[in-house]
């Protein structure tokens, strides 16, 4: 061998190096009997000009190890090998067979190979049980033969989170944070060829994935559905929603309503949209509109989607417009609503019964009245609707006291004359009781019957908005007698009652309006005496007069 020949092999023996990789077998440096998993590895090294063949010599460094040489014609050589600690060294031959000196001996150590990966799959999507930021998630992989124990890496796609957990177990569980892309990997090791080998080479072991590492996705749970801000009214300029939690986008689809066709046609919509809310423009006509909205996030399950729909003016939606509007809003119907009155009089009575020796019956008194009554009025109708019952009692000077009821039906019709006014006009028919307190309080007891008679109502009623959540009220009501059901004695001979107040209104919450107010009421009711003693004839008429002032508290609940 020329002196050439040496310094090349000098120099390719000191770049020598090792590499391991999974390839069919060629040879075997194995005893059937070892209870180990074999490694398919392959050796190489650098070629040598002028080499026919080369021979390599593998030395086992276990204790009673065994020594193998293997000639082979390139600078190769694959083969199954048990894990453990080796050392190798090789020389060239030329083509007399003329061999070179030996390298320097190598050391290298096979490891017991990595197991094969159950659960998670690779790529596969796995989705939380709970609704917190981190699961449990359950690693599960096939035995390895020789393998005495395992060390689970887990590692997130931006190396931010590692962890790890060494088991004798085929399976580990280990808590992530949600909404997170993973790489999992297993070392298998036995006593004597564990990681502990590789310390203070340039990777340790578990330090970087392996290349059998497998991906898998943790989502998150579904993000929260996104509520729909409610809108004041219907000058639209803008829809809104509530963020949810997590949420890093929206898709939302905004729908018309087509009367001509009787179907819903998508308007806009998007599908990434960072902000939540969306602006409505006021080239887009009025009409019947539905929003829909749903969060979305990397790695999280959407949320439910929201839908809401509502009514858009047509026209002019600026916010003069609207000012207008909004004030009114302390006047304006709301549909079916119900109310009850409470009121506290102090009144004045007087009777005069001629079927009684000509009873003349004056007194002042206390009293109190309960009503309730439900009705149907739309801002946008003419017409509306109105029933209420009345309960009402005062006191007696005699002691004891008298109760008497009331009902009544109106239909109301509103018109608008200002943009702040609106004049309600009340048709109706009422039932309603009179007490007839028939002797003198302070020289007898008195007894009490009832009139119960049918009358017509009329009522004017003035409404002023004087802001968006405060209106004021003038009225005046007349009820004529027009029909006595029943009386102590004659016929019902026809009077006009009537009624002057004055109310305000407050809007306390969307659906509750309180009012406050004062109202005279004068209830007068005649009928004729029976003209069956001395001190009556036919043309009396027995009368009944009740005066009274009234402090008024409503409350309106919008249905």
């Amino acid at each position: 061998m020329t002196a050439r020949m040496r310094s090349i092999l000098a120099l390719i023996y000191s770049l020598m190096f090792v590499a391991i990789l999974l390839v069919p077998a060629k040879s075997t440096f194995a005893s059937s009997a070892e209870k180990l998993a074999k490694r398919e590895i392959e050796l190489n090294w650098e070629d040598v000009e002028g080499a026919k063949s080369y021979e390599l010599e593998i030395k086992s460094l276990r204790a009673g190890g065994a020594t193998k040489n293997f000639n082979v014609e390139k600078a190769t050589w694959e083969g199954d090998m048990v894990p453990g600690r080796y050392q190798m060294r090789v020389r060239a031959k030329d083509r007399r067979g003329v061999a070179t000196p030996w390298s320097e001996s190598s050391e290298f150590m096979v490891m017991l190979p990595e197991p094969e990966l159950i659960a998670p799959k690779a790529d596969e999507e796995v989705k939380a049980s709970a609704s917190g930021e981190s699961e449990e998630i359950a690693f599960s992989w096939k035995p390895v033969l020789g393998a005495t124990s395992y060390t689970v890496h887990v590692q997130s796609a931006d190396g931010q989170i590692k962890k790890d957990d060494k088991t004798k177990d085929l399976k580990s569980e280990i808590k992530l944070p949600v909404a997170q892309a993973f790489r999992w990997w297993v070392e298998s090791s036995r006593e004597g060829l564990t990681s502990e080998d590789l310390k203070g080479g340039e990777n340790e072991a578990g330090s970087e994935p392996a290349a059998s590492a497998q991906k898998f996705t943790l989502l998150g749970h579904e993000l929260p559905t996104p509520k729909i801000d409610d809108l004041d009214n219907d000058f639209v300029r803008r829809i809104s929603w509530q963020k949810s939690d997590k949420a890093a986008q929206y898709s939302w689809e905004l729908q018309y309503f087509d009367p001509k066709t009787n179907n819903w046609v998508t308007k806009h919509k998007t599908e990434d949209a960072k902000e939540p809310a969306i602006g409505f423009p006021k080239k887009w006509p009025g009409g019947r509109y539905r929003m829909i909205v749903q969060a979305k996030a990397p790695m999280r399950a959407p949320s439910s989607v929201s839908t809401t729909e509502f009514n858009v003016r047509d026209g002019d939606r600026s916010p003069e417009a609207e000012e207008v509007h909004t004030v009114r809003e302390s006047i304006n119907g709301r549909g079916l609503f119900v109310i009850t009155d409470y009121s506290a009089t102090s009144m004045h009575y007087q009777s005069q019964n001629f079927d009684h020796t000509n009873s003349s019956v004056q007194f002042s008194s206390l009293g109190a009245s309960a009503r309730v009554g439900v009705g149907y009025v739309k801002p946008e109708k003419t017409w509306g609707y109105f029933g209420l019952l009345d309960a009402s009692a005062f006191q007696l000077e005699g002691g004891g006291g008298a109760t008497y009821f009331a009902g009544e039906f109106d239909m109301q019709h509103r018109r608008q004359y200002f943009e702040r006014d609106d004049v309600r006009q009340l048709f109706g028919v009422q039932f309603r009781q009179t007490p007839d307190v028939s002797a003198p309080i302070a020289t007898a007891k008195a007894s009490t019957e009832m009139v119960n008679s049918i009358n017509l109502h009329y009522g004017v009623e003035y409404w002023y908005a004087v802001n968006a959540k405060t209106g004021a009220q003038a009225n005046l009501h007349l009820y004529p007698s027009v029909f006595g059901i029943s009386t102590p004695s004659g016929a019902l001979v026809p009077t006009i009652s009537y009624q002057v107040g004055l109310l305000a209104s407050r809007r306390l919450t969307k659906s509750l309006t309180a009012l406050l107010g004062y109202a005279y009421r004068d209830d007068t009711i005649h009928y004729r005496a029976s003209g069956n003693n001395a001190t009556a004839t036919g043309s009396d008429v027995n009368s009944i007069d009740m005066k009274g002032h009234n402090v008024n508290l409503i409350l309106e609940w919008a249905l």
